[in-house]
């Protein structure tokens, strides 16, 4: 007699957001949509597994509540080979995300939201950050400091060529 032992087989299938891959987790006054969600692992009948997630579609804005929700503009996957692929909702509601994925492979769920984060990198451990819509202007210099024009013929020196005789 032969005793049988299940396989042991390990998935990577995470998700994320937009605002937290660019290093913004919220202020005291900006909330973020979750970023921790762990997708859910299916075993198929035919043996396929499908990751399933729900991103975070009810987290204000704002932390006083107002500026009403974080807007999902869309759902991807990134795929081992590294592709990308968009996806469309699988489930009721609209809320859903599914996809077929292999052990051992590394998949990623990434929500983008709108309105989208401006990070500021302060300094090397230090952000700041404001909101802003696809679209809008971040900011000028008017009445900063002025840029210099950079052009070819203001950044290196004229040349002249000459051939031999």
């Amino acid at each position: 007699m032969q005793d049988a032992y299940p396989v042991y087989v390990k998935y990577n299938v995470n998700y994320t957001t937009n605002l937290h891959r660019k290093g913004f987790d919220g202020t005291p006054g900006i909330n973020v949509p979750r970023f921790d969600i762990t997708p859910k692992l299916d075993p198929q009948q035919n043996g396929d597994v499908v990751a399933t997630v729900s991103p975070d579609i009810t987290t204000t804005v704002y932390a006083d509540g107002t500026g009403g929700a974080y807007q999902l503009k869309k759902l991807e996957i990134e795929l081992p080979d590294g592709t990308v692929k968009k996806l469309d909702p699988t489930g009721e509601g609209g809320n859903t995300y599914s996809y077929t994925v292999e052990p051992g492979k590394p998949y990623t769920f990434v929500a983008y939201y709108t309105p989208i984060a401006v990070v500021y990198h302060l300094n090397d451990t230090d952000i700041d950050g404001k909101l802003a819509q696809e679209g809008n202007t971040l900011g000028s210099l008017k009445d900063g400091m002025p840029l210099r024009r950079i052009t070819l013929a203001t950044s290196m020196m004229q040349r002249t060529h000459t051939m031999p005789s």
